[in-house]
């Protein structure tokens, strides 16, 4: 949320275990346009950067396994 966003949008989550994500955010292609690494905390801020205006699909993987999807509308 908020969705859509302007300069960033937050991603929350829960890890009780503060185990380590990855977030990996698509364009509609299916081509990578953002990975954050090492995520331990349970709320994360998705900064707008260089992504342009439109529909973006993020995963949250954990030990390889996705453990969240969601889209993102940037306008």
């Amino acid at each position: 949320y908020p969705n859509p966003f302007n300069d960033y949008a937050t991603v929350e989550f829960e890890n009780s275990e503060n185990k380590e994500f990855k977030l990996t955010v698509f364009n509609l292609q299916g081509q990578l346009v953002k990975t954050i690494d090492n995520i331990t905390i349970s709320q994360l801020r998705i900064e707008r950067n260089n992504l342009v205006n439109g529909m973006y699909f993020f995963q949250l993987l954990s030990e390889n396994k996705i453990v969240s999807t969601g889209k993102l509308i940037i306008e």
